[in-house]
């Protein structure tokens, strides 16, 4: 059953309208309003699920499509919803995926360790031109390769300039 759409002109020019009076919004208003966040709520979480099952594979046919897939969208005030379809593996008769499977992070750590690192110096807290060794003294300790002996031995030099995160 798909939830009846909310007139949001109407909505917006009755808000705009009461503001400059300082009307009180009428109650039966705020009780519709509530019921449509409601529903509009859980329609989007069908639209999720949705999305979800139509991304992973169905039966053997793994043509363009993910194994497994899990997602969480969140407020400030916690989970409004976590969802997740597929299967942990190849076999069409893997077990389900969901919001606790193990998975391979690979490269995706790249993209929030830079959003949290952009985070902090927009707060100030670090400067993009910092020597990082001062916050990560295990860095003083790494060597950079220069190649390799006949042996087969690496050749190894301290590194003498900052490291920064530019």
């Amino acid at each position: 059953m798909q939830p009846p759409l909310i007139d949001w002109a109407s909505v917006k020019s009755y808000a705009v309208r009461s503001k400059p009076h300082r009307q009180a919004a009428k109650p039966e208003y705020l009780s519709l309003f509530v019921r449509y966040r409601k529903v509009l709520l859980y329609a989007a979480m069908d639209t999720l699920d949705a999305i979800l099952e139509r991304a992973v594979a169905d039966g053997e046919d793994t043509k363009n499509k993910l194994l497994g897939a899990a997602f969480v969208v969140t407020d400030r005030n916690g989970i409004i919803y976590s969802g997740s379809a597929g299967r942990t593996g190849i076999d069409a008769n893997s077990p389900k995926f969901d919001g606790d499977t193990l998975t391979y992070g690979a490269s995706i750590t790249k993209l929030l360790s830079a959003t949290c690192i952009m985070q902090l110096v927009e707060q100030g807290k670090i400067s993009l031109d910092d020597n990082m060794r001062l916050l990560v003294p295990e860095l003083d300790k790494m060597q950079i390769l220069r190649g390799f002996t006949a042996e087969g031995q690496p050749v190894l030099e301290d590194n003498q300039r900052p490291i920064t995160l530019k």
